[in-house]
């Protein structure tokens, strides 16, 4: 249920272009979004920081491109977030030497400490590509164009990037004990 209800400020964002403007969307994303985030908090207890950063992301690039009357600047809000993560990614690589992806779910899953490492590297060419896919996208389309490519092609993007997440770990998930 709690993947599940993430769609809903997309699905709100959508149908807020649809009937207005992308500014109206955007702030329509932002306070599903806002909502989303009250309630896991309320039901968990727990704060998560990437729904945290998300939703701050959200909210600075919705008030920046209604007051300055220019929706480009929330079109950047994607680029900005994928390639912040990125970053993150990369950066805890190399000054910390630590595994993001397997502090995240390495209660569910259990790989050797390359393959950890490898899950990093390839979760932060994903998210640098991404960003510069919705730059692409951002430059040489119209705003439909822009929204159904948010909404649909990311999506997708993002799912089969999952898919090919899950086989790779699915090959190498009984290579612990040779470890």
């Amino acid at each position: 249920m709690q993947y599940s209800l993430q769609f809903i400020p997309l699905i709100i964002f959508y149908a807020c272009y649809q009937f207005g403007n992308l500014i109206t969307a955007a702030f329509g994303m932002a306070i599903s979004s806002s909502i989303i985030y009250l309630y896991q908090w309320y039901k968990t207890k727990k704060h998560h920081r990437v729904d945290l950063i998300t939703l701050l992301f959200i909210w600075g690039f919705s008030i920046s491109s209604a007051l300055t009357h220019n929706d480009s600047i929330f079109k950047w809000k994607p680029t900005a977030i994928f390639w912040l993560f990125s970053c993150i990614l990369v950066g805890n690589q190399l000054l910390r030497k630590e595994n993001i992806i397997e502090w995240m779910i390495a209660d569910k899953v259990s790989v050797p400490k390359a393959i950890w490492s490898n899950l990093d590297k390839m979760f932060a060419l994903f998210f640098f590509i991404m960003g510069g896919v919705n730059l692409f996208v951002l430059f040489n389309y119209d705003t439909t164009t822009w929204v159904n490519y948010k909404l649909f092609g990311s999506l997708i993007l993002t799912f089969i990037f999952l898919v090919v997440i899950a086989t790779y770990l699915s090959r190498h998930a009984d290579d612990v004990t040779a470890e």
